[in-house]
Parts: structure tokens; C-alpha cells; sequence
């Protein structure tokens, strides 16, 4: 009996998938040595010729980490999802072997028997930490062979691994005490995405929103009820926020908003007074209550012009100086 966990059966095409997928930056980076070190592990456990961690995109397969290949064909990194069997994997959420392709009738399996020359092949789930299957960790054989369960266990095993490895990332990038995306985590999705945005020829946002009035929360009920605070703006961010972007703690009672795409003039004065609003509170302290208000300050990158993280965090900071000397009326 194989030691993999059942997991949801979302699709290929599923909008939580595809996000999960995304949202886990590995498709947009090169190869990394943690990743590299479990194909290696597999096609050493296995005794296969070829192993891989392969990405399921909604259209395509990318290869994210491979041992085996040569080097002319570890280089092309994309590939029809017709031309391997990971979508499979990705399909049923679980385990998924053939044992001889040339003599399969599955959709794809000519073309991989014809165009990587898969003859035989065990993949199972490379699962997001959110619970996601977004690829498989796979081991190829040039030749018929009969999967055991000894090596799907194997297989699964490693599985675990990389996903252990996602979920360390993820702890890494987190704020201890909102939960939120902390400031190395902005910073790596911001990179991301203004390059994205400069390929597209558009423009991308930032915003900060900074609170007014938190000093005398702490001051007066103590750190305990800034605490309560800062969580609970954290989640009227995210709840509002929600899958349009990316919401992170900088520190102290400093947030950001990173949105998903280009925002017109008009959606990023409604995203101001959005982000004022999940801002704003009444705090009761003892016997006062203590109102809480955000100021927000945002800068913009130019479709024409390339602009770095450090240049766009700056220019959002200098616009949120302005915005808490001026707190109404904000021009954009």
C-alpha cells in the first residue's frame, strides 16, 4: 500500500489551482538546488534514467527541476501538457503510473513515447501548501518496466519533501503576528511583478497604509491591545483584498497592498479609500474608546520607464508622507 495522502480533485483548469500555482513563484524562477536535489534523489532511488518536478499550468507543463535529461533538452523547460503524462497526476490527485506507453491508448502517449521518449513513467502530486496539487514529482524509464509499490512509496516520500520545502518558505515569508506576507515576501512578489509589468508594457502599484492613532492604543491598554489591533486590520485587509493582491506587514503598524495587474486612475482612488476604510477602528480601552485611521500613500511605475523595487517602495513612502501632513484631500 502506497503511502500518499488523498487529496481534493480540483481540475486542471481550477481558479484556486491555477492561484495556488502562481502564487508559489516557481514558475517564474530558475532552477534551485533544493528542488534539484530531490530529482536527483529520485532517479537514485528509483534507478531511472530521468526524473522531474514538473509544474501543471492551465496549457502547458513546466519543468521546474530535472536529472537526466540532457542538456539540450533540459533547456526547453515548456512543454505541451499532450506531450507528458503529469497532467494525469494533476487530474486524479493521486499517484499515476504507465508501464509501457508504447502500447498505451491514453490521449499523449504517442506524442511522449515520440518526442521525449517516456516509455514508462510513476508520478505522484507536488501539493501547495494550501492543500493545491500543482505538479508531479515524476521518474521515467526508457523501457517497459512495472512499477512497485516500493516505488511509488519512494516516490511519495520525496514528494514530501519538496512540498516540506514550501511549506518552510512560506513560514519564512510570513508576519508571526497578522499572518500577512512579511516584508521579504513583498519584496520577492514585487520584483516579480514589475517585471511582469514591464514585459506587458504596463504599469504597477503599491500602496502603504500606515495607522494614525495606534501609539496612544498601546500607550493605553498596552502591547496586548496593540496586538488585537494589528490582527484585526490585517484581516479586514485580507478580506477585502482578498485574490486582487497581495497584502503585507512591513512592520510596526505599517501594511502594503500589492495588486494583481495594472490599476487605472480611477480603481486606485477607490482602492485608497478601500484600504482607509479596513483601516479604521474604535478601539475600546478601559473606559475611553480610541479611534484608529490609516493614511495611504502609493506610488506607480511607468509603462515606458523601468523602475526598481527599491525606486517604487521609495516613492510609495514619500506619497504616504504626504498623505498623513495632508490626511484629505489625496491627489493621484
Amino acid at each position: 500500500m502506497t503511502r500518499w495522502r488523498p487529496l481534493k480533485t480540483t481540475g486542471i483548469t481550477s481558479p484556486g489551482r491555477l492561484r495556488a500555482l502562481r502564487q508559489s513563484d516557481l514558475l517564474e524562477t530558475g532552477p534551485e538546488p533544493q528542488f534539484d536535489r530531490v530529482t536527483r534523489l529520485t532517479r537514485q532511488l528509483l534507478q531511472a534514467p530521468v526524473a522531474m518536478l514538473s509544474l501543471v499550468a492551465a496549457d502547458h507543463r513546466h519543468v521546474k527541476s530535472a536529472s537526466g535529461l540532457p542538456v539540450p533538452s533540459s533547456a526547453r523547460h515548456d512543454t505541451q501538457l499532450s506531450h507528458s503524462f503529469c497532467h494525469h497526476v494533476v487530474a486524479t490527485a493521486a499517484p499515476f503510473t504507465v508501464c509501457d506507453a508504447v502500447s498505451c491508448s491514453l490521449d499523449g502517449a504517442a506524442e511522449a513515447v515520440r518526442e521525449l521518449g517516456i516509455v514508462a513513467y510513476a508520478g505522484v502530486p507536488f501539493v501547495a501548501v494550501g492543500g493545491e496539487v500543482i505538479g508531479a514529482l515524476c521518474a521515467i524509464d526508457r523501457a517497459p518496466r512495472d512499477w512497485t509499490a516500493a516505488d511509488l512509496d519512494g516516490l511519495c516520500d520525496l514528494a514530501e519533501i519538496a512540498h516540506t520545502e514550501l511549506r518552510l518558505r512560506e513560514a519564512a515569508a510570513r508576519d508571526a503576528l497578522t499572518g500577512l506576507a512579511n516584508r521579504c515576501q513583498l519584496e520577492q512578489a514585487g520584483v516579480l511583478a514589475l517585471a511582469r509589468a514591464e514585459k506587458a508594457r504596463r504599469s504597477q502599484t503599491l500602496f502603504l497604509i500606515d495607522l494614525d492613532g495606534f501609539k496612544a492604543v498601546n500607550d493605553n491598554g498596552g502591547h496586548a491591545a496593540g496586538d488585537r489591533v494589528l490582527r484585526e486590520i490585517a484581516a479586514n485587509l485580507s478580506r477585502i483584498v482578498a485574490a486582487d493582491g497581495l497584502v503585507a506587514r512591513l512592520g510596526g503598524d505599517e501594511f502594503a497592498m500589492l495588486p494583481v495587474g495594472s490599476t487605472a486612475a480611477d480603481a486606485r482612488d477607490a482602492w485608497c479609500r478601500r484600504l482607509e476604510a479596513a483601516a479604521t477602528l474604535c478601539v475600546p480601552v478601559g473606559d475611553q474608546h480610541l479611534a484608529i485611521s490609516g493614511s495611504v500613500g502609493l506610488a506607480t511605475s511607468k509603462p515606458t520607464a523601468r523602475l526598481g523595487w527599491d525606486a517604487l517602495l521609495a516613492a510609495a513612502d514619500a506619497d504616504l508622507y504626504r498623505a498623513k501632513a495632508r490626511r484629505r484631500p489625496r491627489s493621484l
